[in-house]
């Protein structure tokens, strides 16, 4: 989940199974409702979402990350600990 105040976005990866995504949303639903007066907007990333939603989620994150990547970064990372 990321919030921006005026948008909270909610990734679904791939694998994410009913339940996850619906407590997901749920919890997006409070923030909006109770901390945000329903003045914000959840949007949902995952394989359907908008491109330009999908494009500004990851951007603000900075930037998407191949798995490759992620598993080079936790090599390195097991090799410093």
């Amino acid at each position: 989940m990321l919030d921006l105040e005026k948008v909270i976005y909610v990734w679904n990866g791939a694998k994410a199974n009913a339940v996850e995504k619906s407590k997901a949303v749920g919890i997006a639903t409070m923030i909006r409702d109770h901390e945000r007066a329903s003045h914000a907007t959840i949007v949902t990333i995952d394989k359907y979402a908008k491109d330009e939603d999908q494009e500004t989620f990851w951007k603000t994150l900075g930037g998407k990350v191949t798995l490759t990547i992620m598993a080079k970064l936790a090599h390195v990372v097991n090799i410093l600990l």
